[in-house]
């Protein structure tokens, strides 16, 4: 069963919690949501020595990165970057940490996915892939390398990372190399090229390990 949404309605530290989650049925693939209520009684309560997890100590200082593919012009192309969402309507409130690429020039420098009929549309590759049959999807777009949620005080003993169970768990989560196709567009001409990037929240390990463009106008790259 895939947990698609988790909302948290109200919380009493050590005594109530309640919120709605949305699910997939692995048997029809319709989506459900369901309301529910925990009450704990003091027979339930342990105190627990916690070391909290903060964003900022982790990747915080390590993001953004800045990627110049092109390596002969010094503008930067991509960056792999935190977009950050403060809920203030949530009880209690909660900071969001996104982890994400984006290209400093969509129009010219794009970032590509497998063609497909519908979303979502994947950016993260493992070998072996080819740069044929992709595009530029603008809607849709699987992005979200990993979420990190970072709640108030005194709840920072729930702070966590997703670790790729709703984006890539499957592929960031393995010992395979990791990379993103993606094109440029440099004087009227399209080159095809890669980043090749490592992400392990679990380790506070966030690096761009290699680039390639390929000198060849339109010819496909591959990584085997």
């Amino acid at each position: 069963m895939n947990i698609n949404e988790f909302y948290i309605k109200s919380w009493g530290e050590d005594k109530t919690f309640s919120g709605i989650v949305a699910f997939t049925d692995p048997h029809n693939k319709e989506v459900y949501s369901r309301k529910f209520y925990i009450n704990f009684p003091e027979s339930d309560f342990k105190e627990e020595q916690t070391v909290f997890n903060y964003f900022n100590d982790c990747l915080g200082t390590k993001l953004a990165v800045d990627i110049d593919v092109n390596n002969n012009d010094e503008v930067i192309d991509f960056k792999l970057e935190v977009d950050t969402f403060s809920d203030f309507g949530n009880n209690p409130k909660f900071e969001k940490y996104t982890i994400q690429l984006i290209s400093t020039y969509p129009e010219k420098n794009k970032i590509l996915s497998p063609i497909k009929n519908q979303p979502p549309y994947l950016i993260a590759f493992e070998p072996p892939f080819t740069s044929g049959n992709t595009r530029q999807y603008f809607n849709g777009v699987k992005n979200e390398l990993d979420v990190f949620y970072e709640f108030e005080p005194p709840f920072e003993k729930y702070n966590f990372f997703l670790n790729n169970l709703l984006t890539y768990k499957g592929r960031l989560g393995n010992n395979t190399d990791d990379y993103f196709l993606i094109s440029m567009y440099l004087d009227n001409k399209t080159y095809y090229g890669w980043i090749k990037f490592k992400l392990k929240v679990q380790d506070c390990e966030v690096e761009i390990l290699d680039t390639y463009l390929n000198s060849v106008e339109n010819e496909r790259v591959s990584v085997n």
